[in-house]
């Protein structure tokens, strides 16, 4: 039987995988501009990939489900908080309504992590 924190390793991959891929397309093809969703959906997996990053550390290093959670929110804050600081560096937000709901989609992101995290661990 495959180890939680590995599993969670493979899931942090795929959704970095898709987040990349999202991103990817959302510039080279416009979708960010284009498509009035894309931003949001590219912040939400954005901040799963953050999420269950840090479920697999948490695991791996025997915190608490506790530890695990603020490590999940601090990472997705100072991430998501530091996307958002290059994007006004580079004159990309729209503006400061924009940049809330950007961050908040990052959290939403980590708040599935840390269902899918609850979901997994019952077995530890």
């Amino acid at each position: 039987m495959m180890r939680v924190s590995t599993l969670f390793n493979i899931l942090s991959l795929i959704a970095v995988c898709i987040t990349a891929a999202l991103h990817w397309y959302g510039v080279e093809m416009s979708f960010y501009w284009t498509i009035w969703w894309w931003d949001i959906v590219t912040h939400f997996f954005g901040g799963l990939t953050v999420g269950l990053w840090a479920a697999a550390v948490g695991i791996r290093t025997g915190l608490s489900r506790r530890h695990t959670a603020e490590l999940m929110i601090a990472l997705i804050l100072c991430v998501g908080v530091s996307w958002e600081l290059w994007e006004a560096l580079e004159h990309l937000s729209g503006g400061k309504l924009d940049t809330l709901k950007d961050v908040v989609d990052d959290v939403l992101g980590t708040d599935a992590a840390w269902l899918i995290y609850k979901l997994l661990s019952l077995k530890r």
